[in-house]
């Protein structure tokens, strides 16, 4: 099951990332366009190392500085139980028009525990920093999860990945 629903994710967001690249790519500069976010990577923090995917379509600002969008993810971690997070997410390019420019990520919103029927709601919030070269990336930062209401866990994540 878990297998499943990382996989459907990924052919969601590979689905959504071709079908809209025409869109994405075009540019008219007096208007914002789509924006969207795959990346994969790993983190590891109180008591847990574990594995996330995350995808996020957002809305860029015509200067292509600011993106605010709307992201789903699947993390597995070892004392960290399956889960799907549901955030938004704010991301700023310091010098968009450089083939490689540091940028700075922050998402905050909820955790759905895939294990736990009763206490299934969590917080979720990260704050990352990196680079954009070209349409890849790379972040680093911190995170916090939990697990329902009753347990918090912070860690440091690392994340690669793409933007259209």
């Amino acid at each position: 099951m878990k297998k499943q629903i990382f996989i459907t994710l990924i052919l969601i967001g590979m689905i959504s990332i071709f079908s809209i690249n025409s869109q994405a790519q075009s540019g008219d500069n007096n208007v914002g366009r789509l924006s969207v976010i795959n990346e994969y990577g790993t983190f590891i923090g109180h008591n847990t190392v574990g594995f996330t995917g995350v995808f996020v379509v957002g809305y860029a600002t015509p200067s292509d500085k600011d993106m605010f969008g709307l992201g789903v993810a699947y993390d597995v971690g070892e004392n960290l139980a399956d889960g799907i997070p549901l955030f938004v997410n704010f991301r700023h390019s310091f010098h968009p028009e450089r083939k490689f420019t540091p940028i700075v990520n922050m998402a905050m919103g909820v955790r759905l525990n895939l294990s736990d029927p009763v206490d299934n709601f969590g917080l979720y919030a990260t704050m990352a920093s990196g680079f954009h070269a070209g349409i890849f990336s790379l972040t680093g930062g911190v995170f916090l999860k939990s697990i329902g209401t009753a347990k918090l866990f912070p860690g440091l994540e690392v994340k690669c990945g793409f933007r259209l």
